[in-house]
């Protein structure tokens, strides 16, 4: 039966997969902060100075910055150290390090602190050495980590924190550590030096490879047609975590739709409840941390937010960068060969690994239902030369100078900027060439 189309269409972009991705692996990482690894004066900071208090009130003592000579003493562990020194009475010698972390606080499972350097107080009434602090935000004071034994001798002073570490992680951004040594005693004596000197200071911070998951589909849908959505457990790197075996939760956000498991992939699915937008998928190692959903939304709000998160740390979301999906009782099927009518449910006819600069053809179809015919399908109606607009977005890497070209016209590379151009269908259904001269990861 000819089909009548809808007079709203839904933009139709394609994958284009033109560089081969390698997986990362899936174990806990350890992340290290020192002033060799880490930005100086930028994420990472050094500061000396004296204090009448041997552990100050606050994360702010002491506050005279290091110079770029003086980073340079702590930046290994090789026998120069940076010092600070006193001959006023009753005064304490300190270091004070503050780094900045790239891991979200509440995926931290472990602080590890490590000091080397040696404290001297010529006064022999008084302790040689030095001790070590964290800072603690929520009782705004000073952890002790460990305290050096009475000696002039370089000593190494270590901590390690596995519990309420968020406690330790502050600051305006939730990134913050701060790090404090002090000499094991004040200055008293004339004449008498109080010195503190630091070799090398470092955090490792200890957290899951997986940061976050990202979602990947098309931007929109049609109402009677399972639309593909991928999850991907990614790495703080922004690399597929090859080995996930977590369970995600799936949720449009909207309390409809119904979500179905591609046959591809490896583990275990569960949608109790048919449309109520909500489904969970336990990953199996052979999925390489890669899933692929299809979702059915045939009512509801016409344009959703998905959401993945793991079901037993709903910390661990996805990245939003997918941006909203749209759903229309018509549309553009985009596949690698032409569409069988009646065709399959779901469509599954991607674009394969194409040959950078070599012409590929991509099948057009007009799909979906109709005021006048409810039945889904092909819009066989939809017949003679039409005009229609593409555009291109560049994904990895995210920008580039080639633009793709559709029967060898140059599309633009943002939706504002899309041209029409003439296409003939016949019966629904029409074909163009594409090329590409470049490799990378794009969207059409």
């Amino acid at each position: 039966m000819p089909r009548k189309l809808a007079r709203r269409w839904a933009a139709c972009r394609l994958i284009l997969v033109l560089a081969v991705l390698t997986l990362g692996g899936r174990s806990d990482a350890q992340s290290l902060y020192d002033f060799a690894s880490r930005t100086q004066g930028a994420d990472a900071f050094a500061y000396d100075g004296t204090a009448g208090a041997q552990v100050p009130a606050t994360p702010a003592t002491p506050a005279t910055p290091l110079s770029a000579s003086e980073y340079a003493d702590i930046e290994a562990d090789e026998g120069i150290s940076h010092v600070v020194s006193t001959i006023s009475n009753n005064q304490y010698v300190m270091h004070r390090f503050v780094f900045l972390l790239d891991e979200d606080e509440l995926l931290v499972t472990g602080l590890d602190f490590t000091w080397n350097g040696r404290g001297t107080n010529e006064n022999n009434g008084r302790a040689d050495g030095a001790r070590l602090y964290v800072w603690n935000y929520a009782t705004a004071s000073y952890t002790l980590l460990q305290a050096s034994p009475d000696t002039e001798a370089e000593v190494t002073l270590v901590g390690s924190l596995t519990a309420n570490l968020v406690d330790y992680i502050g600051g305006a951004a939730e990134d913050t550590v701060t790090i404090l040594v002090v000499s094991a005693d004040r200055q008293t004596g004339a004449n008498k030096k109080n010195e503190l000197s630091t070799d090398y200071v470092k955090l490792e911070v200890t957290a899951p490879s997986l940061a976050s998951f990202r979602i990947v589909h098309d931007g929109a849908g049609i109402h009677c047609l399972g639309e593909v959505i991928t999850v991907t457990a990614m790495d703080v790197g922004g690399n597929p975590v090859a080995d996930y075996a977590g369970t995600i939760t799936l949720d449009t956000q909207t309390g409809k739709g119904t979500w179905s498991s591609d046959p591809g992939n490896a583990g275990v699915f569960s949608d109790p409840t048919a449309n109520d937008g909500l489904a969970s998928y336990t990953y199996d190692p052979a999925d390489g941390g890669v899933a692929t959903f299809l979702l059915d939304y045939p009512e509801g709000p016409p344009t959703l937010d998905l959401d993945a998160f793991e079901s037993a740390t709903p910390s661990l979301r996805d990245d939003d960068t997918e941006g909203p999906i749209s759903f229309f009782p018509s549309g553009f099927t985009v596949t690698a060969s032409p569409l069988p009518n009646p065709p399959p449910d779901p469509i599954v006819d991607p674009i394969p690994t194409q040959t950078a600069g070599a012409a590929f053809p991509l099948y057009l179809a007009a799909y979906g239902q109709t005021p006048t015919d409810p039945v889904c399908g092909v819009i066989e109606s939809y017949t003679g030369g039409k005009s229609l607009e593409f555009w291109f977005d560049w994904i990895d890497p995210g920008t580039g100078t080639r633009l793709v070209t559709i029967d060898a016209s140059p599309i633009a590379s943002a939706e504002a900027g899309a041209a029409a151009q003439p296409v003939t269908f016949a019966n629904g259904q029409a074909a163009v060439t594409a090329k590409y001269k470049d490799v990378g990861l794009i969207r059409i």
